[in-house]
């Protein structure tokens, strides 16, 4: 497992050009109810390689959490831990052969593990932006594809549905896509995700949904995510809602 590294928090003050190790995109997360900065995360990686980083850090700078995802095996099932420094919590998805197991561990305490799933049809973190790249046209024909997410949090998968769906106002340049619980007794305690995609390059524009992280106080929170990408041109860093 590769080593985690912590950043100088004066990273999200810099201009991208000034720095060393610049992130190849930024995801900034606002509150949707107030509009207020939560977080931002920082994407670390180099293309052709498998390795991504992804710092969170909050409005002041500093570090909250930091995720490590291995794609080797391929666009859907990343191995990947976040650890969330606020809570001295790791999450993670490892591999024994062809089955995946999901773990959790707070502090010094033994780390709580899943039972063995099969890795065949489950997308694992940010493995679902691979699904949708993949599925793109597929799902442009109107049609509704299901698949199993990984959720180490609760050491379980969920079975999910992905279509396409119309943007609202606000996103209407972008073509969007709606994820939700093919349970509808889950959907109850897991609201529906939504995804914006820039329909020319394929890239993840806005992520409207449950964060992977939690707030200050420990709790889930609901997040509206709008990503950047430093080598477009108009790329400027957000300090509020577009």
């Amino acid at each position: 497992m590769h080593s985690l590294r912590f950043l100088v928090v004066i990273v999200v003050l810099l201009p991208w050009y000034a720095l060393a190790e610049a992130p190849r995109a930024i995801g900034s997360a606002f509150s949707p109810q107030t509009g207020e900065l939560l977080y931002r995360e920082l994407h670390y990686g180099q293309a052709g390689l498998p390795i991504d980083k992804v710092t969170y850090v909050d409005p002041a700078g500093n570090t909250v959490a930091i995720k490590q995802l291995d794609f080797s095996r391929g666009d859907l099932s990343p191995v990947f831990t976040l650890q969330d420094l606020r809570r001295d919590l790791v999450l993670g998805a490892r591999f024994s052969g062809d089955a995946m197991q999901l773990s959790r561990q707070e502090g010094q305490k033994t780390p709580q593990l899943s039972e063995l799933f099969d890795s065949e049809n489950i997308v694992i973190d940010a493995g679902f932006d691979g699904f949708v790249r993949q599925r793109w046209d597929q799902l442009g024909e109107n049609r509704r594809l299901d698949f199993d997410y990984a959720f180490p949090s609760r050491l379980k998968t969920v079975k999910l549905s992905i279509r396409e769906v119309d943007c609202d106002s606000t996103l209407r340049e972008w073509t969007c896509f709606e994820i939700e619980p093919s349970n509808w007794l889950v959907s109850v305690l897991l609201p529906a995700i939504v995804l914006a995609y820039d329909s020319g390059t394929r890239r993840l524009r806005n992520y409207r949904g449950l964060s992977n992280i939690s707030d200050n106080t420990g709790k889930s929170q609901q997040v509206d995510i709008f990503y950047q990408y430093p080598d477009e041109a108009d790329a400027q860093l957000l300090t509020s809602t577009p």
